[in-house]
């Protein structure tokens, strides 16, 4: 049990750093270290690791991103149209994501994840893109309110199998529809928790008897426990050392974890 505190103290504060330094969920990294970790394991059996792992980071990120939504709703960085409309499609997708990644196979679920992890990668490394500083404050201006339905439903959907709060996902289409990347960022967070939260109770009580001791369905409590105390205590770290590191260096560092993670995924398929 010491071992495992370790472990989950070290998984929170790489994952709450990276979310303070870059403005990150750190969903899919928790997902795959949790892999990591569980595997091997005589008390994870592998027809229900993976589900353990998203399950878990589903249900840390929800605790993470309350505070974070709250924050951004209270300066004033959440676009509440454009909130309201995605959240219904980001919760109907998630709970749909959730139940059928209850159903797929653990070597569907790491692969799902090794390849998101291998865009974030491809991403970071990419140069950097122009910021867009034009301001959309309605729902029309994002792409109208069954679009933004649309668009919110598949990005619930997808969240709920990786195991992510839609951060990485939603940030980039609201910035490339023209919102201010504050407002994006703040809609995106708001957005998270619903999402997160929805997937990770399907997770938990769709599980049901998991087999996995000290769990609650496919959400392993310890696990949840420790990741999410030294998460949120190291995330104002993160966020302290923005603009220390050149953002180049940041982005390949960012990039150089997702990419070793992808390949340990990758190899542990084989």
């Amino acid at each position: 049990m010491t071992a495992d505190f370790f472990l989950y103290a070290g998984v929170g504060t790489l994952a709450g750093f990276f979310a303070g330094l870059l403005g990150i969920g750190g969903g899919a990294i928790v997902a795959s270290l949790l892999i990591v970790i569980f595997s091997g394991r005589p008390d994870f059996p592998e027809s229900v690791l993976a589900h353990s792992a998203i399950g878990t980071a589903l249900a840390i990120v929800a605790c993470t991103s309350a505070p974070s939504a709250l924050a951004h709703a209270r300066r004033g960085g959440v676009e509440w149209g454009v909130a309201r409309l995605m959240t219904t499609g980001a919760v109907l997708g998630a709970l749909l994501g959730a139940l059928l990644a209850e159903r797929a196979p653990s070597f569907f679920l790491k692969a799902l994840l090794a390849l998101f992890l291998l865009r974030s990668a491809a991403q970071m490394f990419a140069p950097a893109g122009r910021a867009l500083d034009a301001r959309m404050s309605t729902a029309d201006g994002v792409g109208g309110g069954m679009k933004l339905f649309g668009v919110s439903f598949g990005i619930g959907g997808v969240s709920a199998l990786l195991g992510i709060g839609g951060g990485a996902l939603t940030v980039p289409y609201l910035a490339r529809r023209g919102m201010a990347m504050s407002h994006a960022i703040g809609t995106s967070a708001f957005l998270g928790f619903p999402l997160s939260l929805s997937a990770a109770l399907v997770f938990a009580w769709g599980g049901g008897e998991s087999g996995v001791p000290d769990s609650w369905g496919f959400v392993h409590l310890p696990a949840l426990a420790g990741v999410a105390v030294f998460s949120a205590l190291s995330a104002p770290l993160g966020a302290m050392a923005t603009g220390k590191l050149p953002e180049t260096i940041l982005r390949r560092i960012f990039g150089g974890v997702n990419l070793i993670l992808a390949l340990r995924l990758l190899a542990s398929l084989y």
